[in-house]
C-alpha cells in the first residue's frame, strides 16, 4: 500500500521510531487530556504525576517518556516506560498509532503493562499476540471517580486511639511484605511512590503501630490501600480513602481509585463514599524473554 499524503500506512512503517517527548513539553502533552473530562483523566494524571517527580529528581534513571516520531500534539499517543512498568495512551480512537509504537519497544526485559484503559486494549493484546509475548498473570481494576468539589467535604476525625501521618520509605516494608501483588522490585515501587506521593498512614498511639495506610500511584488513583487484619471492620479503611480524597481535593485535583474487579468489599466502601464506576483498566505482567532476568535498580 503506498504512502498517502505524507502519511504514513497505519502499520508500522521503517521509518517509524520512538521519540522522547522532552520534560519541557509534558505541559502541552498533559493538556491535550483535559478533554472531555474525566473520560481521559488516567492520562492527565499519569503525564502529571511524571511532571512532579522530574521537578523533584532531574534525572529520573530507566526513566522514558517516547512519542511516534515526535507526533505527539496530533492525538496525544504516547508510552511511558518507568523501569520495567509500562503505561499507554491515545486519544486516537482507532489505536493504529498505539500499535506502532508498541511495535517498537523492546519487549526482552519484560513489563508490568499498567492501567490500560479499555479502549485500548485490544491493540495491546495484538501486538503481543504478534511479537508471541506471553502473558504471566492479568486483573482487571474497576476505575472510579469522585469530583473534588465531593472530596473537600469528607469529615476526618480519627477513632479514639489512633492518629494519621505521612508514611515514609521505611514503612514499605510492612507494606510490600503484606501486599498480595509484591513481586521482584516492588519494595523499590513501594517507597519510592511513598517518598514522591501524597500517602496515608494510620498508626495506634500506644504501640506506634501501622494499621492502615492508602498510597497515590503513578496515576494519580489511589492503590495499596490496606488495614491490619486485627484492625478491620473499624472504618478505617475508609478513614484513609476519606483524609486522602480530602488532601487531593484542597489541591484542587479530582479523586480516582482503581478497584480489583473481585474486590467486592473495596468497591463497596468506595462506592458508599461517592465514588463513580467510570472505566476499567487492564493490568498485566509480560514475562521477560532474557533467561533468569531480575530487576536490579
Amino acid at each position: 500500500m503506498s504512502r498517502m499524503n505524507g502519511h504514513h500506512h497505519e502499520d508500522a512503517t521503517a521509518e517509524d521510531k520512538l521519540v522522547e517527548v522532552p520534560q519541557y513539553s509534558l505541559i502541552k502533552l498533559r493538556n491535550l487530556y483535559k478533554a472531555n473530562w474525566p473520560k481521559h483523566i488516567v492520562a492527565y494524571y499519569l503525564i502529571e504525576n511524571y511532571m512532579d517527580w522530574l521537578e523533584k529528581v532531574n534525572n529520573i534513571k530507566n526513566l522514558k517518556i517516547y512519542s511516534l516520531n515526535g507526533e505527539w500534539r496530533k492525538d496525544g499517543t504516547f508510552v511511558i516506560v518507568d523501569r520495567y512498568r509500562l503505561f499507554v495512551y491515545t486519544l486516537d480512537e482507532s489505536n493504529k498509532k498505539l500499535k506502532r509504537i508498541l511495535n517498537l519497544l523492546d519487549w526482552s526485559k519484560g513489563f508490568d503493562v499498567s492501567s490500560v484503559c479499555s479502549r485500548h486494549l485490544p491493540a495491546v493484546l495484538q501486538i503481543l499476540e504478534k511479537k508471541r509475548l506471553p502473558i504471566e498473570k492479568s486483573f482487571m481494576l474497576n476505575f472510579h471517580y469522585l469530583p473534588k468539589e465531593e472530596g473537600v467535604k469528607f469529615d476526618i476525625t480519627p477513632p479514639e486511639g489512633i492518629y494519621l501521618k505521612q508514611l515514609v520509605p521505611p514503612d514499605g516494608i510492612k507494606i510490600n511484605d503484606v501486599w498480595p501483588h509484591a513481586h521482584n522490585g516492588s519494595l523499590y515501587f513501594i517507597q519510592r511512590l511513598i517518598e514522591m506521593n501524597l500517602n496515608i498512614g494510620a498508626f495506634t498511639k500506644e504501640e506506634d503501630e501501622l494499621i492502615a495506610w492508602c498510597l497515590r500511584i503513578e496515576m494519580g488513583s489511589f492503590g495499596s490501600l490496606q488495614v491490619d487484619e486485627r484492625f478491620q471492620r473499624r472504618g478505617l479503611g475508609s478513614l484513609v480513602v476519606k483524609i486522602m480524597s480530602k488532601r487531593l481535593s484542597e489541591l484542587g485535583k479530582d479523586v480516582t481509585a482503581g478497584i480489583v474487579d473481585s474486590n467486592y468489599k473495596s468497591r463497596q466502601l468506595f462506592q458508599k463514599l461517592g465514588f463513580k464506576h467510570i472505566d476499567d483498566t487492564h493490568w498485566f505482567s509480560v514475562a521477560p524473554s532474557i533467561p533468569h532476568f531480575r530487576w536490579v535498580d
